[in-house]
């Protein structure tokens, strides 16, 4: 009835893996992700796969969380609170967001001027929420690309520095500590394409990957790698 009337029907949703597979097969982004979803579903007036927040742990890349709990005693109170905290490394998602918004701008690494990490943080509907701005300048473009990252929750009733010294700030400063002593490394995959008897055909842009590296390794410039001396980090209130 339904080929017969015309009417898109389906039978069954993807699951997590093949979902997980899909998108990682596409290489979109996230939000990219989300808005495809959010066509097919209007478009079948159906579910396809399983919820994206089912899955975006399972895609290559992602930063498995450190999570802390333990008890606190606000003043005045007559019991103490469980405060659950929990953090993804600021160096591997800042450079994971280095290497999307080269993709999404379709930039390539040597017009790639400046990198800066901007982080901050604020309480608010029972969380402390610790984010960053990747901030990238290009050569002869007057207004940075950036993209902004959640990677902490503090819960709890109210902000304490002592909380935070408890839970994820010694994890924040030793990962600023190692970018801090490393450089960025841009690194071009590009992809040459050939004929079946090997002649080349044309080279197709291909990933982008961005590592970072200790300052006492060597490190230098070369036609498919660009050198970031140093990411500038700088650290405010409200994002």
């Amino acid at each position: 009835v339904a080929q017969k009337n015309r009417v898109a029907m389906v039978v069954e949703k993807m699951n997590e893996v093949e979902a997980a597979a899909m998108w990682r097969d596409a290489r979109v982004l996230d939000y990219q992700a989300k808005k495809i979803l959010m066509h097919l579903r209007y478009h079948f007036k159906h579910d396809i796969t399983v919820p994206f927040s089912h899955i975006f742990n399972l895609l290559e890349g992602y930063t498995k969380p450190r999570v802390s709990v333990f008890e606190h005693h606000f003043d005045g109170e007559k019991h103490p609170e469980i405060v659950h905290a929990q953090y993804q490394n600021i160096a591997r998602e800042s450079k994971k967001g280095v290497e999307e918004l080269l993709q999404l701008h379709d930039v390539d690494i040597f017009d790639v001027e400046k990198i800066r990490l901007i982080i901050g943080g604020d309480h608010g509907v029972g969380a402390f929420r610790l984010c960053f701005r990747t901030v990238v300048n290009l050569v002869g473009v007057k207004k940075p690309v950036y993209i902004t990252k959640g990677i902490g929750e503090v819960y709890c009733k109210k902000e304490e520095a002592i909380i935070l010294e408890q839970s994820i700030m010694p994890w924040v400063t030793e990962d600023l500590r190692r970018m801090h002593e490393s450089f960025l490394k841009l690194t071009k995959r590009d992809i040459e394409v050939r004929d079946k008897a090997g002649n080349y055909i044309r080279t197709d842009r291909g990933e982008i990957v961005a590592d970072w590296s200790p300052k006492t390794e060597t490190a230098c410039s070369s036609t498919k790698v660009k050198v970031i001396p140093a990411v500038e980090q700088f650290v405010t209130g409200d994002l």
